[in-house]
């Protein structure tokens, strides 16, 4: 089958929407053969923090046994090497942190959130998203690897509602 049947198609899209489209000029080749199509996109001046997607299309151009005119049977979408101008902050929204070096414990916090990290265990102790600890319960795992003593710490999230129950491969409950 060649793809003379086709009509092939390209849209570039900006953060998910369409910002521009077209039609691919016909393209007759055989099986196994390959060609180099230009397509007319141009992305122009890249909007700050924007991600770039290029979908390249081919439908059927004819009602067939099989499918309808229009359905379509190959695509492919590429992320486009833009490079954009990183979002700038607005000085007047940044909301102020707070940063506090405690002898057991390191806390940094803002208006909504707060971590606190524990020194003495090497991990973290809180973590408050308006206010609530959703950090739940931490269980630690030793082992040995290769002569040296490991200590793996596991902590557990709450998350609409549902407490996250991490299990060991063996299936014994750690939390």
């Amino acid at each position: 089958m060649d793809l003379s049947g086709f009509q092939g198609n390209w849209k570039l899209y900006e953060n998910g929407n369409i910002i521009s489209s077209g039609l691919l000029g016909s393209v007759r080749l055989k099986p196994g053969e390959e060609a180099n199509v230009k397509l007319p996109y141009n992305v122009g001046r890249p909007k700050a923090g924007a991600e770039y997607f290029l979908r390249v299309a081919f439908a059927t151009t004819t009602d067939e046994l099989w499918a309808k005119k229009g359905f379509e049977m190959a695509n492919k979408q590429l992320q486009l090497p833009v490079k954009s101008p990183a979002l700038a902050a607005d000085p007047d929204e940044l909301q102020p942190m707070n940063y506090v070096d405690a002898e057991k414990t390191i806390t940094i916090g803002g208006n909504s959130f707060k971590i606190e990290f524990d020194k003495e265990i090497g991990t973290f102790s809180k973590l408050d998203k308006d206010h609530v600890n959703i950090l739940q319960r931490m269980a630690a795992q030793d082992f040995t690897y290769g002569g040296r003593r490991i200590v793996l710490m596991i902590c557990g999230l709450m998350k609409s509602g549902r407490k996250m129950v991490l299990k060991k491969s063996s299936g014994r409950r750690m939390m």
